[in-house]
């Protein structure tokens, strides 16, 4: 049983029964509750494990619940009780945490913690803003372009949106767009093709989709480029160097 009160700058605890007493500034004095019922009382360099149970106060009295003697640390340290649960107990009290306001930095930026371990605001000529990084979570395909290199027909497929295909062979090779419900890309999905092939590159889709392009034409030069654009469930349009 230990006697844990505050008097003047100090935090004392008293053994009850060997009357040993454990002193020091309250800045140099923490609490942190490890389970439910369990707290690590620091008192300078003498840490005790104590059950709530066994805390009274400076008149030898039971605190009436924990809430009362966590609130009696942090009214005369001005310290957040720590709570460091073992998770194989259950915890079922309510932490309250103060919202914590860095008045220095700057609003609506990403915050880092620099070589002084101090909370700073990014810049956003180097990193991007919320506002920028919310644009980028709503994208419906790759933001940074992979070059997909192919040598013979190919089936497009979920992989390669927003992606960059080539396709390379010196005979005729054929791209195919798969219906939705075979890859159901977002609408608005890009792919751009790249003819680098001696051979004619030919723009197909599965049977029942609609393939949209200016004069229905649908084979991409060699050394041209081409856009698809998903406008709808089964349909895509296509633009660029055709024939």
């Amino acid at each position: 049983m230990y006697k844990i009160y505050f008097t003047g700058n100090s935090m004392i605890a008293t053994n009850v029964a060997s009357g040993k007493v454990y002193e020091a500034p309250k800045k140099e004095c923490k609490v942190r509750k490890t389970s439910t019922t369990d707290y690590d009382v620091i008192i300078g360099s003498t840490k005790l494990q104590i059950a709530f149970d066994d805390i009274q106060d400076a008149n030898g009295s039971a605190y009436a619940n924990a809430a009362t003697f966590e609130t009696l640390y942090r009214a005369n340290t001005g310290e957040v009780l720590e709570v460091a649960i073992d998770d194989t107990r259950e915890f079922t009290n309510a932490i309250t945490v103060p919202d914590v306001t860095v008045s220095n930095q700057t609003a609506s930026r990403i915050a880092s913690i620099d070589g002084s371990k101090k909370v700073i605001s990014l810049d956003t000529a180097t990193y991007p803003s919320l506002a920028e990084l919310a644009n980028v979570k709503g994208a419906i395909q790759r933001v940074d372009p992979e070059i997909v290199a192919k040598t013979a027909d190919f089936t497009l497929t979920l992989a390669e949106a927003g992606d960059i295909v080539t396709f390379s062979k010196s005979t005729a090779v054929t791209c195919t767009i798969p219906l939705n419900a075979s890859v159901a890309y977002a609408i608005g999905t890009r792919i751009k093709l790249v003819n680098i092939g001696a051979g004619t590159l030919t723009v197909a889709i599965t049977a029942t989709g609609t393939l949209l392009s200016a004069g229905s034409k649908v084979a991409v030069v060699t050394g041209g480029t081409a856009d698809l654009v998903k406008i709808a469930t089964n349909t895509w349009a296509l633009t660029g160097d055709l024939s």
